[in-house]
């Protein structure tokens, strides 16, 4: 039991790294974004080795694709506060 809690965990920690790699890709605008995307592609090649079995392969890509959309939606919400910042001045709840 002890020993597919362990992989489970690896599992949902690559496929959590891979997805930040990914996300980071579109976000960096200078030539260094692509060493991201390089090791996202060195982290699912690792895992592909380590796990063989169909059903964790699986379960990374799933994953990976899940954070990718997770960390897209964070960063994209945060650089949009950055840029549009809410004006509270005259903000009243009491109609």
């Amino acid at each position: 039991m002890g020993e597919r809690l362990k992989a489970g965990f690896l599992i949902f920690l690559y496929g959590m790294v891979c997805g930040l790699l990914l996300a980071i890709f579109p976000v960096i605008e200078s030539i260094i974004r692509f060493v991201f995307s390089l090791l996202a592609l060195a982290l699912g090649v690792y895992t592909f080795r380590r796990f063989e079995a169909v059903r964790s392969r699986i379960v990374f890509v799933v994953l990976a694709i899940f954070f990718f959309l997770l960390f897209t939606v964070v960063f994209t919400a945060i650089s949009y506060y950055h840029s549009h910042p809410p004006n509270l001045s005259g903000a009243s709840l009491s109609g």
